[in-house]
């Protein structure tokens, strides 16, 4: 569902996006796929957790930086 051509479905009414699920391109896979597949999401979900985690720490430790040298705590 969070492809991009599933994205481009879904249309804006005063801010709010809807999105029409009869709409929704879903390829039809065998269960043996639908397995792979959902271990493959799954994998990229932790992923991108990970990654918006380190983004954020990294946003922390720029802060705690600038926050050092302009109190003289650090030295360049």
């Amino acid at each position: 569902m969070r492809t991009s051509a599933n994205e481009k479905q879904a249309s804006s009414l005063s801010g709010t996006l809807r999105f029409d699920i009869r709409r929704a391109q879903v390829r039809r896979l065998s269960l043996e796929e639908q397995r792979a597949h959902g271990d493959a999401f799954r994998r990229l979900d932790s992923f991108e957790s990970a990654i918006r985690q380190a983004a954020e720490l990294g946003d922390a430790l720029v802060k705690l930086m600038v926050d050092g040298l302009a109190r003289g705590l650090l030295q360049p």
